[in-house]
């Protein structure tokens, strides 16, 4: 580790993750590339996340903050970006972890490419126990993004994996504290900036767990919005705006759950007329007729 002059920031914001913080940090600290800085910001954990960064802090000297109240992921992402002294900086989950080399490929591919603004890669998904359950597997797309990102819901870009220019990040002005999709309000505008640089190798492990931070899909859809909102000089402004509403009413559609599919349902009424909305009206349809037949059958018996 390099905690005077390094070549990269890697920041980590940590909330109550007793059980994964220990892999996380390690993960890093680790790597076969050293030529690093690591700044962990503890957001006023309660589980004993704290205490364990301590001790972790003691053995491998890097940077912690320890918050006295709990700021969220946007500012403490915005104070590593503040006080960060790399070329380049990334980001890693505090239940999640790398793959020894992580560090290694993306600065190589980075410093070999100096065009690019950030890069990315692909993941591997796990469970609880650290098993793995799946894969990400971006479109594998590099080049200039931003039409991508502003028209699909699915932005291609594993951000687990992403590592940015820090200059880049700064000048794009990203950490919105009142921006809920974050991840994807960074990749549009550091996209505006500069190509993208896709890099195909796995970069990280991402822990997949039954309360994480995707799950709200309320406020994911009024995030969304409010991000897009931001383009409306963009030609194709509207169109990205239609989207975003058929696209949560199909996953709504997903989710078996009555009064969230009633919610998108209502919003996105004045998008009758598309196929998307008929698709995911019968999807839903299909779900429930499928439920009371077999309510009906156990009541028959």
């Amino acid at each position: 580790m390099n905690q005077i002059n390094p070549k990269v920031t890697v920041r980590i914001s940590a909330y109550n993750h007793k059980k994964y913080i220990n892999q996380a940090v390690e993960s890093v600290v680790n790597q076969t590339y050293q030529d690093f800085e690591l700044i962990v910001i503890d957001d006023c954990s309660t589980d004993g996340t704290a205490e364990i960064l301590e001790e972790l802090e003691k053995k491998y000297a890097f940077n912690l903050i320890l918050n006295k109240k709990n700021k969220g992921l946007n500012a403490n992402n915005e104070l590593a970006l503040r006080i960060a002294k790399g070329k380049y900086i990334a980001g890693l989950g505090s239940d999640d972890f790398w793959p020894g080399n992580r560090l290694h490929v993306q600065v190589t591919a980075m410093e070999n490419n100096p065009e690019f603004g950030f890069s990315y890669g692909k993941g591997k998904q796990v469970n609880n126990k650290g098993i793995i359950v799946g894969e990400e597997m971006p479109d594998g797309y590099s080049g200039w993004f931003f039409n991508k990102l502003f028209l699909s819901e699915h932005s291609g870009i594993s951000a687990t994996t992403v590592m940015f220019k820090t200059d880049l990040l700064r000048k794009a002005n990203v950490h919105d504290k009142n921006m809920y999709i974050n991840d994807k309000y960074m990749f549009m505008k550091v996209s505006k900036l500069a190509p993208v640089l896709y890099i195909d190798e796995f970069l990280t492990f991402y822990r997949i767990h039954d309360n994480h931070y995707s799950g709200n899909l309320k406020k994911m859809f009024e995030g969304k919005l409010a991000l897009i909102d931001e383009y409306r000089s963009e030609r194709n402004f509207k169109i990205a705006r239609r989207n975003v509403f058929l696209d949560y009413l199909g996953k709504a559609s997903k989710r078996k759950n009555f009064n969230l599919m009633k919610y998108f349902t209502l919003k996105s009424l004045k998008y009758f007329y598309r196929i998307k909305f008929w698709k995911a009206i019968i999807r839903y349809t299909v779900f429930l007729i499928k439920k009371n037949n077999i309510r009906i059958h156990k009541f028959n018996r």
